[in-house]
């Protein structure tokens, strides 16, 4: 395969996985934090500035879960903001062309739409999430879930609609304007995108992700 195109296909496909990040699969009733982190062994594949990122096999699929954990030193009010800003998804998620609300379905819930750019030969992608805040009755932490669901917009011809994921944030104080981040993530993106590609330039792009994440939630803080 020609260097340049193998790469933008990995590259795709990171894009897919980090998206993770905002979108999950109905088998998402099956895992909490604890679940996650006693049923996958995590090998931890790369650290820097702050955020270490870890790969696991996830059970009957060739594509791996990943994790990623970081402290932000912002409040949890901040955070909750970006996470619930959806206009502004593409202001710091890579190679996505547009992100908007559809519905309201809660105080703390809501249906919206997001589409990324893919580098020829591969379809741009879409989907459609319900996300949802849920905050802990015992403490002050914060659980993020996302899920895919149908209708609301309808799919392209020229465009992949991406439906098969899994994600959990959770986010923790541990202190004055410090946040412990801890984000799950698994994707099977479809296609004609192999595993091999997925996880050889992973870890890049999440990285990538959370420093923009990190770098808006950060700045805003006195």
């Amino acid at each position: 395969m020609n260097p340049t195109v193998f790469v933008r296909i990995a590259s795709t496909a990171v894009i897919l996985t980090w998206l993770l990040f905002l979108s999950t699969s109905p088998i998402i009733a099956q895992w909490n934090e604890q679940s996650l982190q006693d049923s996958i062994s995590w090998q931890q594949v790369r650290e820097e500035s702050g955020i270490r990122i870890s790969i696991g096999e996830w059970p009957g699929s060739d594509f791996a879960a990943f994790r990623s954990e970081m402290i932000f030193e912002t409040s949890m009010d901040r955070l909750l903001e970006l996470i619930q800003d959806v206009a502004a998804y593409t202001e710091w998620m890579p190679s996505s062309i547009e992100s908007r609300l559809l519905k309201r379905t809660g105080e703390f819930s809501f249906v919206y739409y997001i589409s990324i750019k893919s580098p020829w030969p591969l379809n741009d992608r879409d989907w459609v999430n319900r996300l949802e805040v849920m905050k802990s009755a015992h403490n002050e932490s914060v659980s993020v879930l996302y899920e895919s669901v149908q209708g609301y917009v309808a799919e392209r011809a020229d465009t992949v609609r991406v439906k098969n994921h899994f994600a959990l944030w959770n986010l923790t104080p541990i202190g004055r304007n410090k946040i412990r981040s801890i984000w799950y993530a698994h994707n099977e993106p479809g296609g004609l995108i192999p595993a091999w590609a997925v996880h050889i330039v992973s870890d890049s792009m999440i990285l990538e992700t959370m420093q923009n994440v990190k770098n808006r939630v950060q700045a805003a803080v006195p």
